[in-house]
């Protein structure tokens, strides 16, 4: 099918000879390379503004960017890549094609998206690449947007569904694609079917941003519902753990999720503002509206469940300070954006407590036990804590 298009871009995709470059060297990028070079593509290089984030991956490092590969992989990478990475697109010579993955935060101050950085990137790479490829999320009708920006420049959108601290391989994740220009969606086809068992061909750019969207949007409104579902079996006296582990037994029609502090991270608590941001006004995606507000309130009432144990006995606990176990963002990683931990302590402190925090498995959780008048466990895994004396536990999973 490839080859009649007699496509020089094409053919080179066969043979591996491309010259790629990946802009944006984090928990997307930085595997995304790794795997690249273990397909067997040859000529690659790394690109990210961040100086301290190159000089560590020239020295082997990750900076704590372990989605997936081994440190023997990023010592590979780093020894086998014929181009160095770099911090600025005026080092490189042109490629054949570049992939963004960029941070798409949210507009300081607002819940509107903020495509400074894949504008950014873009900007930098149209005049050095032939095809331009965003993994990074962005709002619908983004990629058409670049496409009349930049008519020289072919482009595509094939979204990340990175899961960090899973160590899951991503070959086994299939791969969304779309492109605006069908000979560069073949190219891109041909070259995602390199690194996944399994590459989907969406009929048009917008198609394949509102699958991504769709994809965290439903882990969002579910998250929130599970929540509530979970107070609502409390307050009939239930277990609500007990309840999902139940329904969970029906093979078909039902997905567990379970009780949380809400959402964190890069993805979930974020992206459903960007396709919000397409919906005119609030008479569309009502429910998605109301479990974002949902979700955010979420802490604040764990922030009330904690400030009453703390209340509850005053003078046994005097001196001692609320210990909250957990500030990544979820168990495994070291990623703290959007982290409930995090906004908890934010909460409590601004109330005039005193909040001591750590990581899950620091060597040292038993040894401040004794200074706690409360744990907060985070994500379900401090065990062992129920003796008579020791603090009272708040655990955001139960």
């Amino acid at each position: 099918m490839l080859y009649q298009y007699h496509d020089p871009l094409l053919l080179e995709v066969l043979v591996k000879d491309l010259r790629i470059a990946v802009v944006g060297l984090g928990y997307v990028g930085l595997p995304l390379l790794i795997g690249l070079k273990k397909a067997g593509f040859r000529n690659l290089v790394g690109v990210d503004v961040d100086e301290g984030k190159i000089a560590d991956i020239r020295a082997g490092g990750r900076q704590g960017y372990d989605s997936f590969g081994r440190d023997e992989d990023m010592q590979a990478y780093v020894r086998g890549v014929q181009s160095t990475p770099v911090s600025t697109p005026a080092e490189l010579d042109p490629v054949d094609i570049a992939i963004i993955c960029v941070p798409t935060p949210l507009e300081k101050g607002s819940t509107y998206p903020d495509h400074s950085y894949v504008l950014a990137a873009v900007e930098s790479m149209a005049s050095k690449a032939n095809l331009i490829i965003l993994e990074s999320t962005v709002a619908p009708g983004f990629t058409e947007s670049l496409q009349d920006m930049y008519p020289l420049v072919k482009f595509a959108f094939a979204p990340e569904r990175v899961s960090p601290g899973t160590g899951r391989d991503p070959k086994e994740c299939a791969k969304v694609v779309s492109a605006t220009d069908p000979v560069a969606l073949v190219a891109v086809q041909a070259l995602y079917g390199e690194l996944h068992e399994e590459v989907h061909a969406a009929s048009s750019t917008t198609v394949a941003e509102l699958t991504k969207l769709l994809e965290n949007c439903f882990r969002a409104v579910n998250i929130a519902f599970a929540n509530e579902f979970a107070d609502l079996a409390r307050y009939t006296g239930v277990d609500p753990r007990e309840v999902v582990e139940l329904a969970s037994t029906k093979p078909w029609g039902f997905m567990p999720f379970w009780p949380s502090a809400g959402p964190g991270g890069h993805c979930i608590p974020v992206d459903p503002f960007f396709a919000l941001s397409a919906a005119p006004g609030r008479s569309l995606m009502r429910v998605l509206h109301q479990a974002v507000a949902s979700n955010r309130d979420r802490v604040h009432q764990i922030a009330e469940i904690v400030l009453a144990a703390f209340d509850a006995r005053p003078e046994e606990f005097a001196e001692k300070n609320i210990l909250i176990a957990g500030m990544g963002y979820k168990p495994g990683v070291d990623d703290r954006r959007e982290s409930r931990g995090e906004a908890l302590a934010e909460i409590l402190r601004n109330k005039g407590l005193p909040v001591a925090t750590l990581e899950f498995g620091d060597r040292d959780l038993h040894e401040r036990i004794g200074d706690a008048a409360v744990i907060v466990d985070m994500h379900g895994q401090v065990i062992g804590f129920d003796e008579p004396g020791w603090p009272a536990k708040v655990d955001c999973t139960a």
